[in-house]
């Protein structure tokens, strides 16, 4: 069975509808771009400060094997 090791994982907020990534209050399609995120706190404060709504968490591996979402908003 695989596994996500949460301490190399990338952690970004990917907007539902547009699958577009948050990128420091604008937007990316690319993965890469994306503002990641060390904690759960950091991810709250964002949403709020940004007022997103629509968003989800991405959890993922660094090579793009696996992926967690967990939906927001």
């Amino acid at each position: 069975m695989a596994s996500l090791d949460l301490r190399t994982s990338k952690r970004v907020l990917r907007h539902r509808r547009s699958r577009v990534y948050f990128k420091a209050g604008a937007w990316t399609r690319n993965i890469e771009e994306a503002t990641e995120f060390p904690n759960a706190r950091q991810v709250a404060e964002t949403c709020v400060r940004y007022q997103l709504r629509e968003v989800d968490l991405v959890v993922s591996s660094g090579a793009g094997f696996m992926e967690i979402t967990v939906q927001l908003s």
